[in-house]
């Protein structure tokens, strides 16, 4: 459902879906009606309202789309982006503005500032790997002469020192916690708010794992984690992840999502 901030009758509207904290909804005296007092979007299940600013639309454009049931699904997202703008305007300018949501202006039930850090770190570098050097016998890959010496039966064949088995050492890539709760993240993100996020999914395979379910556990392993990683980016990357499931714990409400400005003259 799309509907104006200002212009639109709250009364006209089928609103039970949804629920409504404080402040809202405001009541205009000089016009005997009340209207809602914020823009931005409630979710519930497969519902959503989607309430714009004064002025995008006009009454009739809003009468037609809600008695087809249509849903303009760009200017959906034309909204979405234009608040996550300016929430990142609004962080660059104070770094101490870490969570979307912080800010009086702002409401959200879902940690969107954390997830596109994660995604920054995706879209430059992929799911995180961790690189292990592996030494055996008879691998591909270079001979590890310490752990042959060490290890390796000395034969003398010819005048010639053999040395049996090679040890060898190769790189191996392994999927880890970090990898499981980075894709994770992203993917459920993204196979949440289809109409909001329209980007490319991990492909990553997902483990029966539920991060969110056990987020105090989760936390507690990617703490422990932040302390063993090295890399600047690393360490950005695992710190979002904290602040995405630190945050979705303080704010979940419920099976609704709020996504919400107050004072959208700010933008406008």
């Amino acid at each position: 459902m799309q509907i104006g901030q200002d212009n639109f009758d709250t009364a006209k509207l089928e609103l039970s879906s949804f629920t409504f904290k404080k402040g809202d909804i405001k009541y205009i005296k000089s016009e005997k009606k009340d209207v809602f007092d914020f823009v931005g979007f409630i979710l519930n299940d497969n519902k959503i309202l989607s309430v714009f600013p004064k002025y995008f639309y006009r009454e009739t454009d809003l009468i037609n789309m809600n008695q087809t049931g249509n849903t303009n699904t760009d200017d959906v997202k034309l909204l979405f982006d234009v608040i996550i703008k300016y929430m990142n305007e609004k962080k660059s300018k104070a770094q101490a503005d870490r969570y979307f949501g912080f800010e009086p202006e702002f409401n959200s039930d879902y940690p969107f500032a954390p997830f596109f850090e994660v995604y920054k770190y995706f879209q430059q570098f992929g799911i995180y790997k961790e690189d292990i050097i592996e030494v055996k016998p008879n691998i591909n890959g270079k001979i590890a002469w310490k752990q042959t010496l060490q290890k390796g039966n000395v034969i003398v064949s010819g005048g010639n020192i053999l040395f049996s088995p090679l040890y060898k050492k190769r790189n191996r890539r392994y999927n880890v916690f970090l990898s499981e709760c980075m894709a994770f993240v992203i993917d459920h993100t993204i196979n949440s708010f289809p109409l909001f996020i329209k980007l490319p999914k991990t492909g990553h395979k997902q483990k029966t794992f539920d991060f969110l379910k056990h987020r105090e556990y989760t936390i507690q392993q990617l703490k422990s984690i932040k302390n063993r990683v090295f890399k600047d980016s690393q360490k950005w990357l695992v710190r979002h992840l904290i602040d995405f499931f630190e945050q979705y714990r303080n704010s979940a409400q419920g099976g609704e999502i709020h996504i919400k400005i107050n004072y959208f003259d700010k933008i406008w």
